[in-house]
């Protein structure tokens, strides 16, 4: 069963404003990867700790895809990409609203 990848309005501005390369490896992760498993299993994935538990992001270069899993919808909701030192500021901010 596929999971169904939802962007969050972030998601799609921070997609929009990628570099070709980076483009093409997020629409890989996006289109390939997390649909089939997004679940913590492989090298490129990492479970986010603490206060932030239930999240995890992929790497991508020097960049990060933040995402959640919500298995009983069988959904995975990305909210944004970010480089690498702005992803704890950028997704605790967006947990405040």
């Amino acid at each position: 069963m596929a999971f169904e990848v939802l962007l969050h309005r972030q998601a799609k501005k921070d997609l929009a404003n990628l570099s070709s390369e980076h483009l093409k490896e997020a629409d890989r992760f996006l289109e390939k990867v997390l649909p089939v498993n997004p679940f913590i299993d492989d090298v490129e994935k990492f479970p986010l700790q603490g206060n932030l538990k239930g999240w995890a992001k992929i790497r991508l270069g020097d960049y990060r895809l933040v995402y959640q899993v919500h298995k009983e919808r069988v959904l995975v909701l990305v909210v944004f990409i970010a480089q690498r030192g702005e992803v704890y500021k950028r997704l605790k901010a967006f947990l405040r609203g």
